[in-house]
């Protein structure tokens, strides 16, 4: 019995990436046998599908394509979440970008402690500061990664992050969601 449910689920999930296949060939307008399942790894992009696709001018392209709206949003945060912790560089970026007030909202911090950081976000360059918060402010104090990397993805859009090659989303006639990565 156990195998004919793993045949059915298998089998639904090559209908998927059929479906997959079809719906993004029909939007980019090439031949379902120019969309291929790519052997690139995406995994930390979490998407149901990562497709290649022979365009009409000869050049492949690389899209991730997720199921839904929520899917692909939650990958984007989950992404960002993790980059936000392990990379200074970005968590600095994005700093830079939303201002060192609407960061210090996702750090739990009171009192003199909240006065000292704001004052070295202030003192400190962005990256510099950044990477003081990865390594001095995170483990003493609670700062939700996860909740910026939320309001991130709230202003800018699923596609600003995973469409690394042109920031677009591809909305397929499925339902399904691509972006170009590569």
């Amino acid at each position: 019995m156990s195998k004919m449910t793993i045949r059915v689920h298998e089998t639904k999930k090559c209908e998927d990436l059929g479906d997959a296949r079809k719906a993004l060939a029909k939007e980019l307008g090439v031949p379902v046998r120019n969309v291929k399942e790519s052997s690139k790894d995406y995994d930390y992009l979490e998407p149901e599908y990562v497709l290649d696709v022979k365009m009409k001018d000869g050049e492949t392209a690389t899209y991730c394509v997720y199921d839904n709206e929520q899917s692909a949003y939650d990958a984007a945060v989950d992404d960002l979440e993790s980059q936000f912790r392990d990379n200074y560089t970005i968590l600095g970026a994005a700093i830079d970008y939303f201002g060192n007030d609407t960061f210090l909202d996702f750090v739990d911090a009171d009192g003199e402690d909240r006065d000292e950081i704001e004052s070295l976000a202030d003192d400190l360059g962005k990256e510099e500061f950044a990477k003081f918060v990865q390594e001095q402010v995170a483990p003493n104090f609670s700062v939700n990664y996860r909740g910026f990397a939320e309001y991130n993805i709230d202003r800018l859009d699923p596609a600003w992050h995973l469409a690394i090659y042109d920031s677009k989303e591809v909305g397929l006639e499925n339902g399904m969601l691509a972006y170009r990565v590569d």
